[in-house]
């Protein structure tokens, strides 16, 4: 919950970033399954060296901060379903940007 709340207020985007990452990782990590950590980590790499690609061939004047409080409020207080769909938007959300990045940076 901690690192949710700094990320809310951070305004450096290297530091959204690796807060975000780092939030991730700590999600991945509480699952407490080892291929699961491993596949995630993974795919969230990959995801983010295409959303670097991405923002360095048409970046974004105004970058946006994800807030993750909602999301750890929920794990925090065990409502798995809530905490499904949080995590649920939030990809499709960014799957959308890198979408738009890559059809933008390709006109």
């Amino acid at each position: 919950m901690r690192l949710a709340d700094r990320l809310a207020m951070e305004r450096d985007i290297s530091a959204q970033i690796a807060g975000d990452a780092e939030l991730h990782r700590q999600i991945y990590r509480m699952a407490r399954n080892d291929y699961l950590l491993a596949m995630l980590t993974q795919n969230f790499n990959l995801a983010l060296r295409l959303w670097y690609f991405c923002n360095q061939s048409a970046p974004s004047p105004t970058p946006e901060a994800v807030d993750h409080r909602p999301l750890a409020l929920a794990i925090l207080g065990g409502d798995s379903e809530a905490a499904r769909a949080l995590m649920r938007e939030h990809v499709a959300h960014d799957s959308d940007r890198v979408r738009d990045l890559l059809f933008k940076s390709s006109v």
